[in-house]
């Protein structure tokens, strides 16, 4: 189970209740927008936990929407020794490129070695090309949603003896991520692209449908 998640509904409203144990108080400094990213930004957290992101590593994240970059960040913040990102949409590159990451279009070859894939697209293509990349003993890690179903190159997979994981909530983050954000290691703002009231949920939420210059969304109740 997990809060504003079916079967528990109701947080897109002006008050919600909240067991104490799973709020965290904000940094000082930070404010109401940054906090709030602290959710995408734990994605990134354990996607690197589970990936074991360390110092030295090359790595390379496909799709750089709001939680392709940021879980970039993390992989940064985590000690990784370069972070590749690549997406199809050229504001989303350049972002990525404005965040002090190596970024590229999807449509460029990919022609260095990689120890972890971070698949945050969910297209089946970034998949395919991404486990050419890999490097032996290399690490997968499945974030994004969108193909239901890939075709994985076996040999390949097992030639290099590659691991592949997926990942779908997390746990124990938030008290880092806020570390993250307030310390600057993982820079939030450009990612915050627009902004709607409560009653404009709606358009927040379905934004990317219509704006391809856009990121992430934050709702405000006024």
């Amino acid at each position: 189970m997990f809060f504003a998640t079916p079967p528990v509904d109701g947080a897109i409203c002006e008050y919600v209740t909240l067991a104490a144990g799973f709020a965290h108080r904000a940094p000082a400094g930070l404010d109401p927008d940054q906090a709030a990213m602290a959710e995408p930004v734990s994605v990134g957290i354990w996607a690197c936990r589970r990936s074991d992101v360390r110092a030295g590593d090359r790595v390379l994240v496909t799709g750089a929407g709001p939680i392709g970059l940021l879980t970039a960040q993390v992989a940064r913040a985590f000690g990784a020794r370069s972070v590749t990102v690549t997406d199809m949409n050229p504001y989303r590159v350049e972002t990525a490129a404005r965040l002090g990451l190596r970024a590229q279009l999807a449509s460029r070859p990919l022609e260095e070695e990689y120890d972890v894939l971070l698949e945050c697209s969910g297209a089946a293509a970034a998949l395919t090309n991404g486990l050419r990349t890999m490097a032996r003993s290399g690490r997968v890690v499945l974030i994004g949603m969108g193909a239901d179903d890939v075709s994985i190159n076996v040999p390949l997979v097992q030639g290099r003896e590659l691991t592949i994981t997926g990942t779908f909530r997390y746990a124990d983050t938030y008290p880092l991520a806020l570390d993250l954000i307030a310390g600057g290691a993982v820079d939030v703002t450009p990612v915050i692209t627009h902004h709607f009231d409560l009653d404009h949920t709606v358009d927040a939420l379905t934004l990317a449908t219509r704006e391809p210059n856009s990121l992430k969304s934050i709702v405000r109740l006024s």
